[in-house]
């Protein structure tokens, strides 16, 4: 959660302050996000303008992706057999970079459901990615290589949140910064594959 600095609309006095303290006060304080602060990141909350929501709003984008993932495991791995490996691999590339690119652009209420949306589809393409390239890598090593394999495919993905912080706290507090990093990422594999 961001840190906030709110002014008192009637005194003019500013101080430190928290969503409890102007949620449901908009004629009496005036808020803005406090960026002085090196904990207050340009995150969802912000461009989505969800302070005064509900918390299981932000709960609710990481079960859409979930959602969209589980419900891809029943279809993905089967087609990849049926389609060709490769081709749901590019397909869930171009989905999932399609999800990034339109989600820099989004903002406010409306922007949050699209968000939201995308974000299933992420999760959808996220199955075709990992479990395809997941399985795949594994039919193509020795068996008794495949316990290190995967091993180390599941470490790297992993690291994937690591990266994350280390972004947020050496580079830029703008999720949309990061975005584009994994977006150009996410290109340059499509155009070597």
């Amino acid at each position: 959660m961001p840190d906030y600095k709110c002014t008192n609309n009637y005194t003019g006095e500013v101080f430190a302050c928290k969503p409890h303290d102007f949620c449901g006060k908009k004629d009496e304080i005036s808020y803005e996000v406090d960026y002085s602060h090196e904990e207050s990141l340009r995150n969802w909350i912000v461009t989505f303008e969800l302070e005064c929501k509900p918390k299981y709003y932000l709960g609710f984008t990481g079960t859409c992706y979930f959602a969209g993932y589980i419900l891809s495991t029943f279809f993905v791995l089967p087609f990849s057999d049926y389609i060709g490996r490769k081709k749901i691999m590019m397909l869930a590339y171009y989905v999932h970079a399609a999800f990034l690119l339109f989600s820099l652009f989004l903002k406010g209420e409306t922007g949050y459901q699209i968000f939201n949306l995308l974000n299933f589809m992420s999760g959808t393409a996220a199955a075709g990615y990992f479990l395809v390239a997941y399985y795949h890598t594994l039919e193509s090593i020795e068996a008794k290589k495949t316990i290190n394999a995967a091993s180390g495919i599941r470490a790297f993905v992993s690291l994937t949140s690591l990266f994350s912080a280390l972004f947020f706290y050496f580079v830029s507090n703008d999720w949309k910064h990061l975005f584009i990093v994994v977006l150009v990422l996410l290109l340059g594999i499509t155009i070597v594959a």
